[in-house]
């Protein structure tokens, strides 16, 4: 098979990596961000720390003669789409103050509201260059294999293009020769990937060349630091504020929770902690201010059913069993409210109990509450 060494990207520099490009050549170190889902966290590498695109990427980048010490951070959780990632950047990214991030949401953003990725990706943005306004940010996009019939941009890239374009930010289209040799029928899908979008060790390979042969384009001599000009905004909607609260500041207002501190970990085991209880009747309270609430939280096989309300509303009931993974011990968001007058608002969490009998267990448990 006529396989290519490395695949070629489509490459769009704007405004490049000034800032890195800066301390790059004056020998400091950099921290780098890598943000994103499932592709990013490393999934379907057979050693996520070695064959990963992330571990890829920066191993080339410290064995190239320039490279300063390098800090990478992987903010990469499955099933994380710019929505939520807009949620995660405090707790996730900025507590690291990156020198760079690279944002990879496009996958899992495919057939989302398009204001609401335009809302979520500037925010992400602008959360990270008001935290640290001498950093830079580079978009890269992965394929998907319902993309083998599509020329160009897919129509969620284009939205992130919009974005990017507008803050003079850059971007990888990674693996393009690699897509093209695929729709010529020179090699299969299944020599790079496992499934419809996750790369295997190989496919891995081929994103994280991408990244490095553009490089030295994205760091060019000729590219000039300079504090970021604050431009008028995409979209108006709240984003900016987009934040999680830690479960244990909600008040305890009937039962029995308790935080239980855990090890925060990459992918599915990123947090710290979560405040839980197996005890139906049991009610926690959290005053917020904002327009849109939900929660984060570990999902399993033990989940009981759940009820909330805001501001001593109808109880509502949320049956966990009905999410397409509530079995798998993996962390995701659920809504609850999404769209209510913006102001306070008392929002209370409530446990039910067992939602099926072959459940086992009846545990109510909360990480963080999504505020914005």
């Amino acid at each position: 098979m006529n396989i290519p060494t490395y695949p070629d990207a489509t490459v769009k520099i704007r405004k490049g990596l000034p800032h890195v490009a800066a301390k790059w050549r004056q020998g400091k170190p950099l921290t780098i961000a890598f943000h994103g889902g499932s592709i990013t966290w490393g999934g379907n590498a057979t050693d996520i720390d070695r064959f990963s695109y992330r571990a890829r990427t920066v191993e080339g980048l410290r064995q190239m003669a320039e490279c300063p010490a390098l800090t990478a951070i992987n903010a990469g959780v499955g099933g994380t789409n710019s929505e939520l990632g807009a949620y995660r950047m405090a707790e996730d990214v900025l507590h690291a103050r990156p020198d760079l991030m690279f944002v990879e949401f496009a996958v899992n953003d495919g057939g989302a509201d398009e204001q609401i990725v335009t809302g979520a990706l500037e925010s992400i943005i602008l959360q990270l260059l008001e935290a640290r306004p001498d950093a830079d940010i580079c978009f890269i996009y992965a394929l998907s294999k319902n993309e083998l019939d599509k020329g160009g941009y897919s129509n969620i890239m284009k939205v992130h293009e919009r974005v990017t374009e507008h803050y003079g930010i850059p971007s990888i289209r990674m693996g393009d020769a690699f897509l093209n040799a695929i729709r010529s029928g020179s090699i299969p899908w299944e020599s790079g990937f496992v499934d419809a979008v996750h790369p295997n060790d190989e496919g891995h390979r081929w994103y994280a060349q991408a990244i490095l042969d553009a490089w030295p384009a994205l760091c060019g001599t000729k590219l000039k630091a300079s504090r970021k000009s604050i431009l008028p905004r995409l979209d108006n909607d709240a984003w900016h504020s987009a934040r999680m609260i830690r479960a244990d500041q909600g008040k305890v207002t009937a039962g029995a929770w308790k935080w239980r501190d855990q090890n925060k970990g990459v992918g599915w085991d990123a947090l710290c902690g979560q405040m839980e209880t197996d005890h139906p009747g049991s009610t926690i309270e959290f005053d917020l201010d904002g327009s849109h609430f939900g929660i984060y939280l570990r999902y399993g096989d033990d989940l009981g059913n759940m009820e909330y309300r805001l501001d001593g509303g109808e109880w509502i009931t949320w049956v966990p069993s009905t999410e397409g993974y509530w079995d798998c011990p993996r962390i995701g968001p659920k809504m609850l409210f999404p769209n209510v007058t913006p102001g306070p608002h008392r929002l209370a969490i409530r446990a039910k109990g067992k939602h099926k009998p072959e459940s086992k267990g009846g545990f109510c448990r909360l990480s963080f509450v999504l505020v914005r």
